[in-house]
């Protein structure tokens, strides 16, 4: 197990790049500044990405409130269509009924205007026997 240690740390060695001096083979102590650069870039890529969360929150936060919005929207057009054509259909049914009514109150207009009919057939058959009958011809 031991081996694979050293095998880790003899290849971060190799791929890192310390400053080596090779006279006295030590590794020679990294600039302070480099190390501030490193530290500082850190810390503004970690700003960075902290402004993007927020910025990702935010957004879905007002993604989640728009599509609230759309589907109470959505439901409410669908409860009002409902309630119009529910007051269309009984409405509907209601002069259906009016009209049957007028059509059965008309029944006895139907039974008068055959008698109307008939006594105007029976005047001018009347008249036309007086004039064929009629003195003055």
């Amino acid at each position: 197990g031991e081996e694979g240690a050293g095998d880790v740390g003899a290849s971060l060695d190799e791929s890192i790049d310390l400053p080596y001096d090779p006279e006295t083979q030590e590794v020679m102590p990294l600039d302070p500044e480099v190390l501030f650069d490193l530290e500082r870039n850190a810390r503004g890529a970690a700003t960075q990405l902290q402004q993007a969360m927020d910025h990702l929150k935010n957004s879905l936060y007002a993604m989640t409130v728009c599509m609230k919005q759309s589907v109470q929207l959505h439901s409410d057009s669908i409860s009002n269509a409902h309630r119009c054509v529910d007051s269309t259909v009984k409405n509907t049914y209601a002069f259906l009924a009016k009209v049957e009514q007028l059509h059965s109150n008309l029944e006895p207009l139907k039974r008068i205007a055959r008698q109307i009919k008939e006594v105007d057939e029976s005047l001018r058959s009347f008249e036309r026997n007086f004039t064929s009958y009629s003195p003055h011809k």
